[in-house]
């Protein structure tokens, strides 16, 4: 799903240094802009109007919710390849190099001992060579393109999924994930 590896080019861009915050999507949301997150009883989705949670990341948004979001932002959903440069530079493994994650770089399967995502930035070791923070574990990030199985025929400068499709794509892997899907190249 991750392959084949290609090379490709990039015009200059601009990305949010951090996971949108409980805080971020409900100053959208008063403008009336955004439609509020699915919210549960417990668990991360009940954590949005919780003010001991508005420095954490916005959760249970749908894809439309976050797109709304960007664009309420003067901003976008990055592209996969957008997204994936700025998560790992040139050639790493994960945001932060080629070491594999510990609790100190990331919140993922069994490290933050609580159940569910941190606050924004809480892990400045695992920052990207951009200074990206929390592209690898917390929450998986949306990005703009449709789904398709691998990179066959995509294009060599600034590269987009296909034009239509029936899934969209999240990167960087959350906190109930292990090792593997934390790869800056590991999709779903």
């Amino acid at each position: 799903d991750e392959k084949p590896q290609n090379r490709v080019k990039l015009p200059g861009y601009f990305i949010f240094g951090d996971e949108v915050t409980n805080r971020q999507y409900a100053a959208c949301e008063e403008t009336g802009v955004c439609t509020p997150p699915e919210t549960t009883d417990e668990g991360p989705c009940s954590h949005y109007r919780n003010s001991q949670f508005a420095d954490y990341p916005v959760v249970c948004v749908n894809w439309f919710q976050a797109d709304t979001f960007c664009r309420w932002a003067e901003g976008k959903l990055p592209s996969e390849a957008e997204w994936e440069k700025a998560a790992r530079g040139l050639d790493n493994i994960y945001p932060w190099g080629n070491q594999k994650p510990t609790c100190d770089l990331t919140n993922m399967a069994g490290c933050s001992g609580t159940a569910g995502p941190v606050r924004v930035g809480s892990y400045p070791n695992g920052a990207s060579p951009f200074g990206l923070l929390d592209v690898a574990g917390n929450v998986r990030e949306w990005v703009q393109d449709w789904y398709q199985p691998n990179y066959q025929g995509i294009g060599l400068f600034n590269p987009s999924g296909p034009v239509e499709g029936k899934l969209k794509i999240v990167r960087g892997g959350g906190y109930n994930d292990f090792a593997e899907n934390l790869r800056t190249t590991a999709r779903a």
